[in-house]
């Protein structure tokens, strides 16, 4: 009779190191799953970055080349002047974020 309780005791022992070692293993897959998410976000971001600076400088160039043909201080001239130093502002704060 006790050398049941002391096998018993042991598959006890057993079952609870084996969830033991499974519930580190989905913890850990969790930690790799997590950290491999975060990459792909920040790298996503980036790319989202990278396209809006893209984007944004083409606009820039197309109101720069448009602003040519307005006369110095008119009102499209100034509206369009507005809206340059605004898309100038954003360029520089995707710059700094995509680092």
């Amino acid at each position: 009779c006790l050398n049941n309780r002391a096998y018993t005791y042991s598959n006890m022992e057993d079952r609870y190191d084996a969830e033991y070692v499974e519930w580190r293993r989905d913890e850990e897959a969790k930690r790799h799953d997590e950290y491999y998410q975060k990459l792909l976000g920040d790298r996503l971001r980036n790319y989202q970055v990278e396209a809006e600076i893209t984007e944004l400088s083409a606009q820039i160039q197309e109101w720069e080349e448009e602003q040519e043909s307005y006369e110095f201080g008119s009102y499209a001239y100034d509206v369009l002047n507005a809206e340059l130093e605004c898309a100038y502002a954003k360029r520089s704060k995707l710059e700094k974020i995509r680092g």
